[in-house]
């Protein structure tokens, strides 16, 4: 079997009869944790620190909670399957219902502000199923006098080519089921390839319950950039799955407008 053909079994079961795989972090969770590669190479992180202090745990009342990441003052990015409904004939949240809480750890943060406004990228043209699975969540509040919004790299194919080339690894962070309190990081992980032809890429960050919705992160010399989402964890402890930078920034564009950010030097 191909590798592509490998993935999209593995996607077919995790975008459809896998919620477990994928689904936000609730009160009980599967142990070991789905997603952990091998060693547990997750350590807890300082929030108020660049650039863990712009992610942060998204709460949706009733239905748990995800991680999403800041990407411009008043919008944050997440995988849009966190913001399914928990009302019965609702199929996705009410923004009165979800809450971001920057730099969370143990009931304290850096900043927070409940949602305004909801933006499924399943609304933007040219998404295949998998790259639609995300969404940008608008504050009712922008957070940059606090927290500094991490800019979206149009990552793909070439790209990724070009940091093996180089050495580059990458990094994850998010808010585990089994860590519900604590930002935790996959410092050091790889990028194994694209597949759903270039929307997503598969990954070895250690990515569990709690964590869709979390960046892969590069940082190219003192500025760090998103280059991927993570949406989904495999069952076999093979490699997660995340929706490629190129997808989000395309999606972002049509979305929001939301144009990248110079790196800072």
């Amino acid at each position: 079997m191909t590798l592509q053909a490998m993935w999209r079994s593995f996607l077919r079961a995790a975008l459809t009869a896998g919620a477990v795989a994928i689904g936000c972090a609730g009160p009980v969770l599967a142990a070991p944790p789905l997603g952990i590669q091998g060693a547990d190479d997750r350590t807890a992180v300082e929030v108020d620190a660049y650039p863990w202090s712009s992610v942060g745990r998204l709460n949706n009342a009733g239905r748990g909670f995800c991680t999403a990441v800041l990407i411009a003052p008043d919008k944050v990015l997440t995988a849009a399957h966190c913001l399914r409904s928990h009302v019965a004939g609702r199929a996705w949240a009410s923004p009165s219902t979800v809450h971001f809480l920057a730099g969370y750890r143990r009931g304290a943060y850096l900043a927070h502000s409940p949602a305004a406004a909801i933006a499924l990228a399943s609304a933007a043209a040219g998404t295949t199923p998998t790259g639609a699975d995300f969404a940008i969540v608008t504050l009712a509040r922008p957070l940059n006098a606090i927290v500094q919004p991490l800019p979206v790299e149009s990552f793909d194919h070439e790209r990724w080519r070009a940091d093996r080339r180089a050495g580059v690894r990458y990094s994850q962070a998010g808010y585990s089921g089994d860590r519900a309190h604590v930002l935790t990081q996959n410092q050091s992980c790889s990028i194994t390839g694209f597949v759903q032809k270039g929307t997503a890429l598969a990954h070895t960050c250690d990515a569990t319950h709690g964590d869709s919705g979390s960046p892969i992160l590069v940082r190219r010399g003192q500025a760090y950039a998103v280059v991927g989402l993570h949406i989904a964890s495999s069952r076999s402890g093979g490699n997660g799955v995340a929706i490629a930078g190129r997808t989000l920034r395309a999606g972002l564009d049509r979305l929001a407008d939301i144009r990248p950010k110079p790196y800072r030097r």
